[in-house]
């Protein structure tokens, strides 16, 4: 080695200074490298973070205010809030099905608070329209990324949601009047819960599903005046509703959605004078309104259900003339008291000033009936002032 060095100075010498130069070079971006990782380890804590606490906002504590008495504008602000936040991660990770169907969540909710049909909103309509759309894409996007999944569990239950989401819009729409829009959504729906339903391992949710979606599309087809096949087709989805519930009597989601469907087909049985099919739909969308109140006590949504169900059972019994005039008015005159106590607990909720709005203008029908005009202008002037 000695006789090498002595020969080739300058050469060995480039060499150990090359040497040396390598070994420092991986030394740094060692250290660098080690500085980056750490970096990413704090950055992937700091998304977790955010995303933890976006969900915390957006289920948790959304959720526990749902139901309070005035928590109709907090509901909007905590969830527009965890939306903008979890729109800024899906930036860095929309990739990432998981992260997108939070996103999905939350455009849902939010949807629901501007101005969804069957909740507590802000009147928004326009903005509930958009949300929902928002929600439907992101959906479709996080069930083509789970597609190629071993357990398709997860692309099951966001399919089931895309259900939920194609209902809320369809009857949005409808109730705006753009029965057409609203009837592609509903038949986008019912092809979407006949295909999971068929599948190995369908719940009862799936069931219902398709019930529930084909009840929807009859009734708004009779609103248009197509009565016949509707008409059937409506019995026929309350028939395999109740064959469901018989089966499975302690399902509280089939007591809330059995509510709301034979009070709809009481109301479309009411409209074209069935007046036995109508008690009989009401009696039935009292008593699971009722047996639902019992195990979620207080809850602003069975209060409201029993008074819309209660204020067109009584219609329906006056017409059938089981119940007089007077008897009528005293029945609606508590209608409108229970309906004015729930919008005055929650007075930014459009959709229970509407209801108060709603109540007197039943009432004033039958103060016209009594001839008594004076009260009746009075009635529909407040009613009118409201809306």
């Amino acid at each position: 080695s000695q006789k090498f060095l002595s020969r080739n100075r300058w050469s060995a010498g480039f060499v150990a200074l090359g040497c040396a130069g390598l070994i420092g070079g991986i030394a740094a971006t060692t250290y660098q490298a080690k500085i980056a990782r750490e970096a990413q380890a704090r950055s992937e804590i700091l998304f977790a973070d955010v995303r933890k606490l976006a969900n915390s906002y957006l289920f948790e504590v959304h959720d526990a205010v749902k139901n309070l008495p005035g928590a109709t504008p907090v509901r909007e602000m905590l969830v527009r809030n965890s939306v903008a936040y979890l729109d800024r991660l899906a930036r860095d990770a929309s990739d990432a099905p998981g992260l997108v169907a939070e996103i999905a969540s939350g455009y849902d909710k939010l949807g629901d608070v501007q101005g969804a049909w069957r909740s507590a909103n802000l009147g928004d309509t326009k903005g509930a329209e958009i949300s929902f759309r928002k929600a439907i894409a992101l959906r479709e996007q996080a069930v083509s990324q789970l597609n190629n999944a071993k357990d398709n569990s997860e692309r099951l239950a966001m399919q089931r949601l895309l259900i939920v989401n194609h209902g809320k819009l369809s009857d949005l729409l409808v109730s705006n009047g753009r029965m057409d829009d609203g009837l592609a959504e509903g038949a986008r729906a019912l092809r979407l819960s006949e295909t999971l339903a068929e599948q190995p391992g369908a719940t009862v949710t799936d069931q219902l599903n398709v019930i529930r979606g084909r009840f929807s599309i009859a009734s708004q087809r009779i609103s248009r005046g197509v009565l016949n096949d509707a008409a059937t087709e409506l019995k026929a989805s309350l028939d395999q509703l109740s064959a469901l519930q018989r089966a499975y009597p302690a399902d509280k989601l089939l007591w809330r959605v059995g509510a709301a469907m034979h009070n709809q087909a009481g109301v479309v049985y009411l409209q074209n004078d069935a007046l036995a099919q109508a008690k009989q739909a009401f009696a039935e969308a009292l008593r699971l309104t009722e047996l639902s109140a019992t195990t979620d006590p207080g809850t602003p949504q069975f209060a409201r259900m029993k008074v819309l169900v209660n204020l067109q059972f009584v219609e329906a019994r006056f017409r059938a003339n089981e119940l007089s005039l007077a008897d009528v008015l005293v029945a609606q005159e508590k209608s409108i008291a229970a309906a004015l106590a729930l919008s005055r607990a929650d007075p930014k909720n459009q959709r229970y000033a509407n209801d108060v709005a709603i109540v007197r203008q039943w009432v004033a029908d039958k103060l016209l009936k009594q001839r008594d005009y004076d009260r009746a202008l009075g009635v529909l002037l407040e009613s009118e002032r409201e809306l």
